[in-house]
């Protein structure tokens, strides 16, 4: 599935789209050496599938180093990032660790692509925003850096719900993903106004599409 889902590296490495990868990563890595950043949560302005398409292909790239990377799927509404990647394996997902008293190895899942792994949403949840600010919650998710280089979380889009808001209390820097074609000026700067609302550690933001 994750052959499927994202580009291959060593057929596509010279690609304009595995060095734009490429040249991200190299930012955050250099982010997690100077500021420690090695949890980072992926917001974007709209829905749109191309955003975990994007998640997709930097777990890949991010793990491409002989670094230990998770995905996790933080939009328990839909699923997206985990619908894309699919998975034989069973798994608890992020509800049953947050909720559900399981452990990291019941909800994590291999992805087929060395050194990266996938936490699944889980079940459904019907406030993930509550599920995600509470102590116990945001505990397990800190936890996850603990197991990991790098972990990276994909949040539903900001304009319809408070998750990705919620979440940039957790993780270590956000990354703000919009699209030259599709991506109005007006929801890129309302993204943008509620997480610094929240005072979230925004890294910087990524340019799809751009011609």
């Amino acid at each position: 599935p994750m052959a499927k889902a994202v580009f291959q590296m060593d057929k596509e490495k010279q690609s304009p789209s595995a060095e734009g990868f490429k040249a991200l990563r190299t930012n955050l890595v250099f982010a997690a050496q100077e500021r420690d950043c090695r949890m980072i949560l992926l917001v974007s302005p709209q829905k749109d599938e191309l955003a975990a398409r994007f998640a997709a292909n930097l777990g890949v790239t991010m793990a491409s180093g002989e670094r230990k990377v998770l995905l996790v799927d933080g939009d328990l509404r839909t699923g997206a990032l985990t619908k894309l990647l699919g998975s034989d394996k069973e798994s608890s997902g992020l509800t049953g660790l947050l909720e559900g008293g399981k452990n990291l190895e019941q909800a994590v899942v291999p992805t087929g692509t060395p050194n990266l792994d996938l936490l699944p949403g889980g079940e459904k949840c019907a406030d993930p925003a509550q599920l995600f600010s509470g102590k116990d919650g945001r505990a397990a998710l800190r936890a996850l850096r603990d197991a990991y280089d790098y972990v990276i979380v994909f949040a539903p889009d900001v304009e319809r719900f408070t998750d990705a808001v919620v979440l940039s209390q957790t993780v270590d820097g956000a990354v703000l993903l919009l699209d030259a074609e599709t991506t109005k000026l007006r929801k890129a700067e309302s993204c943008k106004a509620k997480l610094e609302a929240v005072n979230a550690p925004i890294l910087g933001a990524v340019l799809n599409n751009l011609k």
